[in-house]
């Protein structure tokens, strides 16, 4: 999913004359997942009891880093299905 919705949208740059801005939006697209993961790990933290100011701040630092791990995973994986697809595009 993540390299579809970067290929649809390195497409419509290229195709609206800014050619050389796809880099950061194909990064971008798969570094949202981490936006979803925060906005999840919170709902779940909210929903769960937790007795004290260090547990909740314990939690919300793990929730944090595994999203920025995953966010860079999937930015990466998503430039690097990008430069193909430009690649493809300006080979023909």
């Amino acid at each position: 999913v993540i390299t579809q919705s970067t290929q649809i949208a390195i497409y419509h740059l290229l195709n609206h004359g800014r050619a050389g801005e796809w880099q950061w939006t194909a990064f971008g697209c798969g570094a949202s997942t981490a936006v979803y993961l925060v906005l999840c790990g919170l709902f779940v933290l909210s929903q769960t009891f937790i007795g004290g100011w260090y547990e909740i701040l314990h939690s919300l630092s793990i929730i944090v880093c595994i999203s920025i791990d995953i966010g860079v995973f999937c930015g990466a994986v998503s430039y690097i299905s990008g430069h193909y697809f430009v690649h493809s595009v300006f080979q023909q």
